[in-house]
């Protein structure tokens, strides 16, 4: 009871801590991001003479203007390096609430701050395109908590969902795959904080986490 009581304490001391981290988020692609990229994506549509982006349309649109599909492909990487500061920003208040040290506000805010910078130092190819595929493709939820304004625009059309719910064995297939990626999902969740904090290559902290999650298995009855 007492250590349910100490969580419970720590939680409402960091509260401020917590609110503020999820409204800057949530302030920045609202309010500043989302208008933002939807501004200039129009403003570049505009200049092709389309008023919107298809995959009827996709092939004229880029072949139409070489300096608008250049300015689409820059926007393009934009949105993946917004993605990727906006994983690193929520893991880094995450890890830093962590901390069994009793941190101000200030000290929080620096902390994140020294974080932050060290992650984009430290940053590289690979582990973008490692943390971007484990974030939104292994665990899709994270979609849906971190708003990630470019894909949410991956929509699946509604006649192949329809399909695909009218067919059992591509509705088992899909299941496969789903049970599939969460366990390639927690084998990986290791190597998250050895590339946010660590700075440890990709190769080096899947390995270490594929080590680490088999480990723990051994000791579970029926574990994979």
């Amino acid at each position: 009871m007492k250590k349910i009581q100490r969580e419970f304490q720590k939680i409402y001391y960091n509260l401020d801590k917590i609110l503020l981290l999820f409204f800057t988020l949530f302030t920045f692609m609202e309010f500043v991001w989302i208008p933002l990229n939807s501004w200039i994506s129009e403003g570049l549509l505009a200049m092709t003479g389309h008023a919107y982006l298809s995959p009827t349309n996709l092939l004229s649109v880029f072949a139409e203007n070489l300096l608008v599909t250049g300015l689409f492909i820059l926007l393009f990487f934009v949105n993946i390096a917004i993605a990727y500061l906006e994983l690193a920003l929520l893991f880094t208040g995450v890890w830093q609430l962590l901390d069994e040290k009793v941190k101000h506000l200030p000290d929080y805010l620096r902390d994140v701050r020294d974080s932050m910078v060290a992650i984009i130092r430290h940053s590289s190819l690979p582990k973008v395109l490692f943390l971007l595929f484990y974030s939104v493709i292994l665990l899709p939820f994270l979609r849906r908590v971190l708003n990630i304004y470019y894909f949410n625009k991956i929509v699946v059309p509604q006649f192949i969902v329809d399909y695909l719910s009218n067919t059992v064995w591509l509705g088992i297939l899909i299941l496969f795959f789903l049970l599939l990626f969460f366990w390639l999902a927690s084998r990986f969740m290791y190597a998250l904080p050895n590339i946010y904090f660590e700075h440890r290559s990709v190769k080096e902290s899947i390995a270490y986490s594929w080590k680490k999650t088999r480990e723990e298995n051994k000791s579970v009855p029926f574990s994979v």
